[in-house]
Protein backbone atom coordinates (compact mmCIF):
# COMPACT_ATOMS: atom_id res chain seq x y z
CA UNK A 1 0.00 0.00 0.00
CA UNK A 2 1.30 3.43 -0.85
CA UNK A 3 1.57 5.94 1.96
CA UNK A 4 -0.91 8.82 1.85
CA UNK A 5 0.39 11.56 -0.40
CA UNK A 6 2.80 9.27 -2.25
CA UNK A 7 2.38 9.46 -6.02
CA UNK A 8 3.54 6.57 -8.15
CA UNK A 9 3.71 7.35 -11.86
CA UNK A 10 1.98 4.62 -13.86
CA UNK A 11 2.60 5.16 -17.55
CA UNK A 12 -0.35 4.80 -19.91
CA UNK A 13 1.00 6.05 -23.21
CA UNK A 14 -1.62 7.09 -25.75
CA UNK A 15 -0.33 8.38 -29.05
CA UNK A 16 -2.70 10.80 -30.74
CA UNK A 17 -2.89 11.81 -34.38
CA UNK A 18 -0.82 14.73 -35.61
CA UNK A 19 -2.48 17.97 -36.59
CA UNK A 20 -0.85 20.75 -38.55
CA UNK A 21 1.41 22.90 -36.40
CA UNK A 22 0.72 20.85 -33.29
CA UNK A 23 2.24 17.85 -31.58
CA UNK A 24 1.82 14.26 -30.68
CA UNK A 25 0.42 14.25 -27.16
CA UNK A 26 0.65 11.37 -24.73
CA UNK A 27 -0.18 11.05 -21.07
CA UNK A 28 0.43 8.94 -18.04
CA UNK A 29 -1.51 8.62 -14.81
CA UNK A 30 -0.21 9.13 -11.32
CA UNK A 31 -2.10 7.97 -8.27
CA UNK A 32 -2.97 10.20 -5.37
CA UNK A 33 -4.70 9.63 -2.03
CA UNK A 34 -6.49 12.84 -1.17
CA UNK A 35 -10.01 13.95 -2.08
CA UNK A 36 -10.17 11.40 -4.91
CA UNK A 37 -7.80 13.28 -7.16
CA UNK A 38 -4.93 12.22 -9.41
CA UNK A 39 -2.09 13.68 -11.45
CA UNK A 40 -1.53 13.33 -15.19
CA UNK A 41 1.86 13.44 -16.85
CA UNK A 42 1.56 14.86 -20.36
CA UNK A 43 4.17 14.35 -23.05
CA UNK A 44 4.38 15.88 -26.52
CA UNK A 45 6.85 16.34 -29.34
CA UNK A 46 8.92 19.50 -28.89
CA UNK A 47 8.33 22.32 -31.38
CA UNK A 48 11.44 23.98 -32.90
CA UNK A 49 11.78 27.55 -31.62
CA UNK A 50 9.26 27.14 -28.80
CA UNK A 51 10.19 28.99 -25.63
CA UNK A 52 7.41 27.54 -23.49
CA UNK A 53 4.11 25.72 -23.68
CA UNK A 54 0.59 26.09 -22.31
CA UNK A 55 -1.51 23.13 -21.20
CA UNK A 56 -5.28 23.60 -21.31
CA UNK A 57 -7.57 21.41 -19.20
CA UNK A 58 -11.33 21.01 -19.18
CA UNK A 59 -13.84 18.64 -17.57
CA UNK A 60 -16.65 17.00 -19.55
CA UNK A 61 -18.23 19.64 -21.81
CA UNK A 62 -17.02 22.66 -19.85
CA UNK A 63 -14.71 25.21 -21.52
CA UNK A 64 -10.96 25.08 -21.03
CA UNK A 65 -9.59 26.55 -17.83
CA UNK A 66 -6.85 29.19 -17.68
CA UNK A 67 -3.75 27.51 -19.17
CA UNK A 68 -0.95 26.02 -17.13
CA UNK A 69 2.41 27.35 -18.29
CA UNK A 70 5.25 24.86 -18.75
CA UNK A 71 8.74 26.17 -19.48
CA UNK A 72 10.20 22.79 -20.32
CA UNK A 73 12.51 21.86 -23.14
CA UNK A 74 12.56 18.64 -25.09
CA UNK A 75 14.65 15.81 -23.72
CA UNK A 76 17.10 13.68 -25.73
CA UNK A 77 14.12 11.82 -27.14
CA UNK A 78 12.61 15.06 -28.48
CA UNK A 79 9.72 14.86 -25.99
CA UNK A 80 8.56 17.60 -23.58
CA UNK A 81 6.86 16.51 -20.37
CA UNK A 82 4.73 18.27 -17.80
CA UNK A 83 2.55 17.21 -14.88
CA UNK A 84 -0.99 18.45 -14.25
CA UNK A 85 -1.82 17.92 -10.59
CA UNK A 86 -5.03 17.53 -8.64
CA UNK A 87 -7.34 16.33 -11.41
CA UNK A 88 -10.77 15.35 -10.09
CA UNK A 89 -11.86 11.74 -10.19
CA UNK A 90 -15.24 11.32 -11.87
CA UNK A 91 -15.58 13.72 -14.80
CA UNK A 92 -13.65 13.24 -18.04
CA UNK A 93 -10.52 15.42 -18.10
CA UNK A 94 -9.40 16.62 -21.54
CA UNK A 95 -6.11 18.26 -22.49
CA UNK A 96 -4.67 20.33 -25.34
CA UNK A 97 -1.25 21.96 -25.67
CA UNK A 98 0.02 25.12 -27.39
CA UNK A 99 3.55 26.39 -27.97
CA UNK A 100 4.77 29.95 -27.45
CA UNK A 101 7.64 31.33 -29.56
CA UNK A 102 10.28 33.95 -28.74
CA UNK A 103 7.90 36.77 -29.73
CA UNK A 104 5.22 35.53 -27.35
CA UNK A 105 2.99 34.26 -30.15
CA UNK A 106 0.89 31.28 -29.15
CA UNK A 107 0.15 28.48 -31.61
CA UNK A 108 -3.19 26.85 -32.25
CA UNK A 109 -4.18 24.16 -29.77
CA UNK A 110 -3.02 20.62 -30.38
CA UNK A 111 -5.32 17.71 -30.87
CA UNK A 112 -7.17 16.85 -27.67
CA UNK A 113 -6.73 13.77 -25.53
CA UNK A 114 -8.98 12.75 -22.65
CA UNK A 115 -8.91 10.62 -19.50
CA UNK A 116 -12.38 9.34 -18.66
CA UNK A 117 -13.42 7.89 -15.32
CA UNK A 118 -13.02 4.28 -16.41
CA UNK A 119 -9.45 4.91 -17.62
CA UNK A 120 -8.42 6.72 -14.45
CA UNK A 121 -10.16 4.22 -12.16
CA UNK A 122 -8.14 1.33 -13.58
CA UNK A 123 -4.95 3.00 -12.33
CA UNK A 124 -5.86 5.26 -9.39
CA UNK A 125 -6.17 3.95 -5.82
CA UNK A 126 -7.88 6.93 -4.19
CA UNK A 127 -7.94 5.58 -0.62
CA UNK A 128 -4.60 3.75 -0.63
CA UNK A 129 -6.05 0.38 0.41
CA UNK A 130 -4.27 -1.61 -2.31
CA UNK A 131 -7.28 -1.80 -4.62
CA UNK A 132 -7.75 0.42 -7.66
CA UNK A 133 -10.94 2.44 -7.83
CA UNK A 134 -12.11 0.15 -10.66
CA UNK A 135 -11.65 -2.91 -8.45
CA UNK A 136 -13.87 -1.26 -5.85
CA UNK A 137 -16.41 0.39 -8.16
CA UNK A 138 -16.81 -2.72 -10.29
CA UNK A 139 -19.53 -1.42 -12.59
CA UNK A 140 -17.88 2.02 -12.83
CA UNK A 141 -21.11 3.89 -12.06
CA UNK A 142 -19.46 6.02 -9.31
CA UNK A 143 -21.93 4.66 -6.73
CA UNK A 144 -21.09 2.26 -3.87
CA UNK A 145 -23.55 -0.51 -4.74
CA UNK A 146 -24.31 -3.53 -2.53
CA UNK A 147 -21.34 -5.88 -2.58
CA UNK A 148 -18.90 -3.15 -3.61
CA UNK A 149 -16.28 -1.50 -1.45
CA UNK A 150 -15.94 2.26 -1.17
CA UNK A 151 -13.04 3.65 -3.26
CA UNK A 152 -12.87 6.68 -0.97
CA UNK A 153 -12.64 4.67 2.29
CA UNK A 154 -9.74 2.30 2.96
CA UNK A 155 -11.80 0.22 5.40
CA UNK A 156 -15.33 0.02 4.01
CA UNK A 157 -16.86 -2.06 6.81
CA UNK A 158 -15.01 -0.31 9.65
CA UNK A 159 -13.60 -3.47 11.19
CA UNK A 160 -10.05 -2.12 11.41
CA UNK A 161 -8.81 -4.15 8.43
CA UNK A 162 -8.28 -2.38 5.11
CA UNK A 163 -10.23 -3.58 2.08
CA UNK A 164 -7.20 -4.79 0.14
CA UNK A 165 -5.96 -6.82 3.11
CA UNK A 166 -9.38 -8.44 3.47
CA UNK A 167 -9.47 -9.39 -0.20
CA UNK A 168 -6.01 -10.94 0.11
CA UNK A 169 -7.07 -12.82 3.26
CA UNK A 170 -10.27 -14.11 1.67
CA UNK A 171 -12.58 -12.25 4.05
CA UNK A 172 -15.44 -9.93 3.13
CA UNK A 173 -14.47 -6.23 3.19
CA UNK A 174 -18.15 -5.26 3.37
CA UNK A 175 -18.89 -7.41 6.45
CA UNK A 176 -17.38 -6.26 9.77
CA UNK A 177 -17.81 -9.72 11.30
CA UNK A 178 -15.77 -11.56 8.66
CA UNK A 179 -12.33 -10.18 9.47
CA UNK A 180 -11.21 -12.93 11.87
CA UNK A 181 -10.66 -12.40 15.58
CA UNK A 182 -12.68 -9.66 17.29
CA UNK A 183 -10.93 -6.31 17.53
CA UNK A 184 -11.86 -4.82 20.89
CA UNK A 185 -12.07 -1.04 20.66
CA UNK A 186 -13.30 -0.75 17.08
CA UNK A 187 -16.81 0.21 18.16
CA UNK A 188 -18.37 -2.99 16.81
CA UNK A 189 -19.75 -5.68 19.15
CA UNK A 190 -18.29 -8.86 17.70
CA UNK A 191 -18.42 -12.52 18.71
CA UNK A 192 -17.02 -13.02 22.22
CA UNK A 193 -17.54 -9.37 23.22
CA UNK A 194 -20.20 -8.10 25.61
CA UNK A 195 -19.91 -4.49 24.43
CA UNK A 196 -17.66 -2.18 22.43
CA UNK A 197 -17.98 1.59 22.54
CA UNK A 198 -14.72 2.20 20.70
CA UNK A 199 -12.70 5.11 22.16
CA UNK A 200 -15.28 5.46 24.95
CA UNK A 201 -14.28 2.09 26.46
CA UNK A 202 -12.97 2.74 29.97
CA UNK A 203 -11.95 0.83 33.08
CA UNK A 204 -12.57 3.85 35.32
CA UNK A 205 -15.80 5.45 34.12
CA UNK A 206 -18.92 4.11 35.90
CA UNK A 207 -21.12 2.12 33.57
CA UNK A 208 -18.69 2.28 30.64
CA UNK A 209 -17.84 -0.71 28.51
CA UNK A 210 -14.49 -1.98 29.79
CA UNK A 211 -11.30 -1.93 27.73
CA UNK A 212 -11.53 -5.73 27.36
CA UNK A 213 -15.02 -5.28 25.89
CA UNK A 214 -16.82 -6.69 28.90
CA UNK A 215 -19.63 -5.05 30.83
CA UNK A 216 -18.80 -3.54 34.24
CA UNK A 217 -19.58 -5.73 37.24
CA UNK A 218 -22.66 -4.88 39.25
CA UNK A 219 -22.95 -5.29 43.04
CA UNK A 220 -24.61 -8.63 43.73
CA UNK A 221 -23.60 -10.23 40.45
CA UNK A 222 -21.03 -12.97 40.20
CA UNK A 223 -17.94 -11.87 38.40
CA UNK A 224 -15.67 -13.92 36.17
CA UNK A 225 -14.12 -15.61 39.21
CA UNK A 226 -17.57 -16.58 40.52
CA UNK A 227 -17.05 -14.20 43.42
CA UNK A 228 -19.60 -11.60 44.43
CA UNK A 229 -18.61 -8.05 43.62
CA UNK A 230 -18.37 -5.84 46.68
CA UNK A 231 -17.76 -2.66 44.72
CA UNK A 232 -20.73 -0.34 45.02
Amino acid sequence: MAAPGHRQIVRVKLIARLVAGAFVVAFALATAHAARAYDAELAWSGVPGAQSYNVYVRYDDAPYTFPLGISGTAGPDGVVRGIVRGLRMGPTASFAVTSIDADGVESEKSNELSIDYATAARTVDSDGDGLTDAQEDKNLNQVVDPGETDPSAADTDGDGIEDGAEINAGTDPTDPTSGGAPACGNGIVEAGEQCDDGPANSDTQPGACRTDCTLPSVCGDADADNQLSVAD
